[in-house]
């Protein structure tokens, strides 16, 4: 069966992120959203389900030092707007949105006279 995988999960406007940088990555595709849903006196859920749909993408890298996350940061330039082209398990096909990042956290685990070493870093991008 032909495929329309073309060898990446993520694109931004710098590039293809290398997989090389993932230890982890999962993806929640299609969430629906609403507006103004509730619940009834019967306990009865009423929902009004918005067209548009959002994903997330979360993923963890490899440890690395401070020039690799240098070089893996350019890859996301900014955390308040990112597009990317994305790899979606639900349509199996490539999609385009847009995303923001929130905080991330880094993690130092030793340092020398040359470098920082960085543990595992998480990374959440979530569809505006």
């Amino acid at each position: 069966m032909a495929t329309n995988y073309k060898g990446y999960l993520m694109k931004t406007s710098r590039g293809i992120v290398p997989s090389a940088y993932f230890t982890a990555y999962d993806s929640t595709p299609n969430q629906e959203t609403d507006l103004n849903s509730y619940q009834d006196g019967n306990g009865l859920t009423h929902r009004n389900i918005l067209p548009h749909t959002k994903s997330t993408i979360s993923f963890v890298t490899v440890p690395m030092t401070l020039e690799q996350k240098i070089e893996f940061q350019k890859y996301l330039p900014s955390r308040k707007l990112i597009h990317i082209n994305y790899w979606n398990d639900e349509v199996n096909d490539y999609l385009d949105g847009d995303f923001y990042i929130p905080p991330i956290k880094f993690t130092i685990r030793d340092a020398d006279s040359k470098t920082i070493y960085y543990s595992a870093i998480t990374v959440e991008l979530i569809e505006y």
